[in-house]
């Protein structure tokens, strides 16, 4: 695809042949080694010329290729922007590498594994650490064959996670060192000076944290708190952190989630990197009286008052290994540390609570215009979902008598028109966290369910309980 576009293009050399690129790269990096043995150094600066020359037209067609193609890119490291242009513009020829290009100019990308997004003008989504190193080339298709690859091994007992599993035990190791360090105040932790609240759970994706933590924000103000919330705000890539939310923002801006919590936890929400900046950036700038934290259990940087722990009641702790094995980012035993567990779903122990999920409308994304759920019973419709378990969404759909065709995505994919567009007139059904991306190209067909959770009323008399002894003492 895009690597046969950008090396296989033809090119006239010198001798007016026509060639690939690839082939007039290889005659010319011949010609540049006998130049520089022979010592010729007009012919050595005449070569090089005629070799950049290449690269640069190579990465543009090929990036040009990769945006009509809306396809993924993952960023590794470097040390240098110089180092990765040259690596960069070398790679393109040699191994079908790449070099990202943004308005024909170089762009600095983030030196951790993030992935990226490639659009029609040339934009990326990008974070203020370094430069580039390799940028390598996966479709959306391959990242959901590798995302549903991983959850096999994480939720299927594959036997690859036991083959991980002498790198889960390192893993494991490291977690209680870190614990250790904070326990025995070895690495500082802080106050904030107002009791925090944290909702976060101990297994990599999605169990339900933002829907029960608009409800308890609803819930602390009934009972007269003045609560505010911080939020990592994954995937949003703003510059100015902490930021305070609003409903100006934009998905891309503060991440999917904050603007959810922002619009229905009717207070105040920060996003930031770290969650004791938020924390003290929403001290400092408001008059809340009590902080919820979305995730942070691992966050041992923040005190907290009281833990919350979400657990997903259809995956729950998968083959029980920690990374990269299993799904935990914690051990199992993590658990009996913390005031709450919660089940999304049906719970099985003892010191464990349930909640369920609740939606009985559909909003279309383009007029407002909103219908029951049940409506949709008697036609064919699409489901897609880009949240951490889009089976639960599916099968919440399915309880309601919907027969949808279904599509899943990542978790917090950034949504292309093209993935909502498909050959026929049915309507497209959606979470609200993935609406939030898609309002601006979205057609008449398009509708979200807004869903709320709803946990036992055992849950938040404990809860109340809780409130009373650890934070009125």
């Amino acid at each position: 695809m895009g690597i046969d576009l950008g090396l296989k293009t033809t090119a006239t050399c010198s001798n007016g042949d026509s060639l690939t690129r690839q082939d007039c790269y290889r005659n010319l990096e011949l010609k540049l080694g006998k130049a520089q043995r022979a010592k010729d150094k007009n012919r050595v600066k005449a070569l090089h010329v005629k070799i950049k020359k290449i690269r640069k037209d190579a990465i543009h067609t090929f990036t040009t290729h990769c945006v009509r193609e809306n396809s993924l890119i993952i960023v590794g490291n470097v040390s240098s922007q110089k180092l990765a242009k040259t690596k960069m513009a070398k790679a393109v020829l040699d191994a079908g590498w790449f070099m990202l290009k943004t308005q024909l100019e170089y762009k600095s990308i983030a030196t951790q594994g993030v992935f990226l997004e490639v659009n029609e003008r040339y934009t990326t989504q990008t974070t203020d650490y370094f430069t580039t190193r390799l940028i390598m080339l996966l479709p959306h298709k391959l990242l959901a064959h590798l995302t549903t690859w991983i959850e096999s091994i994480w939720y299927k007992d594959h036997f690859i996670g036991a083959w991980l599993a002498p790198l889960s035990f390192i893993f494991h190791d490291i977690i209680r060192f870190r614990q250790f360090l904070y326990r025995y105040k070895l690495l500082p932790s802080y106050a904030i000076g107002i009791p925090v609240i944290i909702v976060g759970n101990i297994t990599v994706g999605g169990t339900g944290k933002t829907p029960l933590l608009i409800s308890l924000a609803q819930l602390l103000l009934a009972q007269g708190y003045r609560p505010g919330v911080i939020s990592r705000g994954y995937g949003g890539q703003t510059d100015q952190l902490p930021q305070r939310v609003s409903l100006a923002n934009t998905a891309a801006q503060v991440g999917d989630e904050a603007l959810l919590l922002a619009k229905y936890c009717q207070c105040p929400v920060v996003v930031g990197r770290s969650k004791v900046a938020a924390a003290r950036y929403l001290r400092a700038t408001t008059d809340c009286t009590i902080i919820l934290s979305d995730d942070g259990l691992q966050h041992y940087a923040l005190q907290r008052d009281i833990e919350i722990a979400v657990i997903d009641g259809m995956k729950r702790f998968g083959n029980g290994y920690c990374l990269p094995a299993g799904p935990l980012r914690e051990p199992i035993n993590r658990l009996q540390t913390v005031d709450l567990i919660i089940v999304n779903g049906d719970s099985y122990e003892d010191n464990e609570f349930s909640m369920s999920m609740r939606g009985t409308m559909a909003v279309n994304l383009r007029t407002g215009e909103q219908r029951l759920l049940s409506s949709f019973q008697m036609q064919p419709c699409h489901a897609l979902a880009g949240i951490g378990n889009p089976a639960r969404f599916f099968a919440f759909l399915g309880n309601a008598g919907l027969q949808c065709v279904t599509h899943s995505f990542p978790d917090h994919h950034v949504f292309r028109p093209e993935d909502c567009a498909f050959n026929d007139d049915f309507a497209v059904l959606m979470t609200e966290k993935d609406a939030v991306k898609c309002t601006s190209f979205a057609e008449e067909k398009h509708w979200y369910v807004p869903i709320e959770a709803v946990p036992d009323a055992a849950f938040i008399a404990q809860l109340t309980v809780l409130l009373k002894q650890k934070i009125h003492a």
